[in-house]
């Protein structure tokens, strides 16, 4: 495997991005997909804090992120994918604002049996109807393939995640698609075919 340091000099090309905030809302670091790698820029001065490589082969296609439970402690969770292959992480900053110490972190990599088409954080830390674990302070999420079947990413005692199937719509290939989470519970999934139709539907 290539070392992470080597590459902190090779472009690749830019394939995902997304940013992180301060608690005052200010944009705080960059987040670059450039093939399997994650790279991490300061937003003020556009310098290279980071690189870790996410996937052995697999490009990023995209990166999300939200902020931890307990946003003073400067952890926000990244959900990465690209091709069939998803990823949890965590970044974390260093304890000053002025700070650009970035420790990032990744649990194991986990496979869809189709490519991901779009993931989206839960707002609250769990899908479970259960009452939330003392211990969990880790969103779950869900990600939709690019034939309509919906994972739900959970994790466990100790933040190690999981694939569950929740719901598959019909089949056919999705074009883009959108998750909206109700504050009832209800997830409300819409989603774009290759067909024209924009199907509508209910996970439970």
């Amino acid at each position: 495997m290539t070392n992470d340091a080597i590459v902190n000099d090779v472009i690749n090309p830019i394939t995902a991005l997304a940013f992180t905030r301060d608690q005052s809302g200010n944009v705080r670091l960059l987040l670059a997909g450039e093939g399997p790698y994650l790279k991490v820029y300061d937003d003020g001065n556009c310098c290279r804090i980071a690189v870790k490589r996410v996937f052995e082969t697999q490009a990023i296609h995209s990166i999300i992120t939200i902020d931890g439970s307990n946003a003073s402690d400067g952890v926000t969770e990244l959900l990465i994918w690209g091709g069939r292959w998803v990823r949890r992480g965590f970044l974390r900053r260093g304890p000053a604002a002025e700070s650009l110490l970035v420790e990032i972190e990744f649990k194991a990599v986990l496979a869809l049996d189709d490519w991901a088409l779009g993931g989206w954080f839960t707002p609250t830390n769990g899908l479970s109807d259960e009452p939330k674990p003392s211990y969990s302070n880790t969103h779950d999420a869900i990600v939709l393939t690019a034939h309509n079947v919906a994972y739900a990413v959970l994790h466990d005692r100790d933040q190690q995640p999981s694939l569950k199937r929740v719901a598959a719509g019909p089949d056919s290939m999705l074009y883009s698609a959108y998750v909206e989470f109700e504050p009832d519970g209800r997830i409300l999934v819409a989603s774009g075919t290759v067909l024209g139709a924009a199907p509508g539907r209910e996970l439970q």
